[in-house]
């Protein structure tokens, strides 16, 4: 019976600048709608400055991927799902049935495994995070789009091998064991 050495997926991630865009629309089409509502001054700037403050922080975590726990890395090695955030901390995670594979992005949700090494006493001791931050983190999504796949020869434009790259993990996740 022949062998098959099926491809697993390693993932780098980099900054998209089309999630960048995207994030940026969609929060200027948020404080436009405000203009709409029937609200007083000052409950108006409150809402305002909570959806600014919103965008900064998912935009520091899920665009320009800044943040510490920004994950930076995303693999799949001996049947686990392993997700690594750019302070260096990687969690064994599960894959969510509810993922999203289309032909212009994946959404990967995952669900982080209850471990040692991912319980909050030891998310907090590592990460330095509010306990409360830990225990709310045990859920986590990626979105990758072909301009958010690093590649060693990048030129800052998606190049062929990150549309390869994009392609097989669609696959991977379609018809491969990563589900």
């Amino acid at each position: 019976m022949p062998s098959f050495n099926l491809w697993a997926p390693e993932l780098q991630l980099k900054p998209s600048p089309v999630v960048g865009v995207m994030s940026i629309a969609l929060t200027l089409l948020a404080l436009a709608t405000l203009l709409f509502l029937p609200l007083q001054g000052f409950l108006l700037f409150m809402l305002a400055g909570l959806i600014v403050v919103a965008a900064v922080l998912v935009m520091l975590e899920r665009v320009f991927l800044v943040s510490d726990s920004a994950i930076t890395r995303v693999y799949y090695r001996d049947k686990v799902w392993w997700l690594k955030t750019r302070n260096g901390v990687e969690y064994p995670a599960t894959l969510q049935p509810d993922s999203v594979v289309s032909p212009w992005f994946v959404l990967l949700n995952f669900s982080l495994d209850k471990t040692a090494e991912s319980t909050p006493e030891n998310l907090v001791k590592k990460t330095g995070l509010l306990k409360l931050n830990a225990i709310s983190r045990r859920r986590r999504s990626v979105l990758i789009l072909p301009d958010g796949l690093h590649n060693q020869l990048d030129s800052g434009d998606i190049s062929p091998a990150n549309i390869e790259n994009f392609r097989r993990l669609r696959v991977f996740l379609r018809f491969g064991k990563g589900r």
